[in-house]
């Protein structure tokens, strides 16, 4: 049986607040160093030999989750001034879509969706979808409305490295069909 790969440790002293430690992994930090990579690799190579034997198991489990998961859905609207906000995920979809629909007077009876269909006055203040794009990964870290609902501060991240993008929208608001 092979063994895992090892990692050659090169100790690196830190100090904070008047304390020193040494963490002899420290160099393992820079994703950009080849070395780091070539390492990575290897035990993501030697990971996939070792759980070759369970690939039909993964799938089995996979799709017994998969099916059990209701694809096309809402979550709990919640009201917020005049407006009810909600997230909407369609089946096919890689990521929730945020949604509002406007609230009747004082009423705080939440309004009945139907998670099947689109209705006119569905808003999306988000398109995570069109954000990914071809990306593997996507989170939205911020997804803030201003007092007066005429901007929208969204905060992405496409690398999965906290390397968050933050962008300002004037009537983000968009019909949805």
């Amino acid at each position: 049986m092979p063994s895992a790969p090892r990692v050659p440790q090169r100790p690196f002293e830190i100090t904070r607040h008047g304390d020193t430690r040494v963490d002899p992994y420290y160099w393992l930090m820079d994703r950009e160093n080849e070395e780091v990579l070539d390492h990575l690799r290897a035990e993501n190579e030697f990971l996939a030999q070792e759980l070759a034997p369970l690939k039909a198991l993964e799938e089995d489990l996979f799709n017994e989750i998969k099916n059990r998961v209701e694809e096309t859905d809402i979550s709990v609207p919640v009201r917020k001034g005049n407006w009810w906000y909600f997230e909407r995920t369609r089946e096919g979809l890689n990521y929730p879509i945020s949604v509002r629909v406007p609230a009747r007077g004082d009423d705080l009876t939440p309004p009945e969706i139907d998670p099947l269909t689109t209705f006119e006055a569905n808003r999306s203040s988000s398109t995570k979808n069109l954000e990914a794009g071809d990306s593997d990964f996507l989170s939205v870290g911020v997804l803030a409305l201003s007092p007066d609902e005429s901007w929208v501060a969204v905060g992405t991240d496409l690398k999965a490295m906290n390397d968050t993008t933050s962008r300002f929208d004037h009537s983000p608001i968009r019909r949805r069909s």
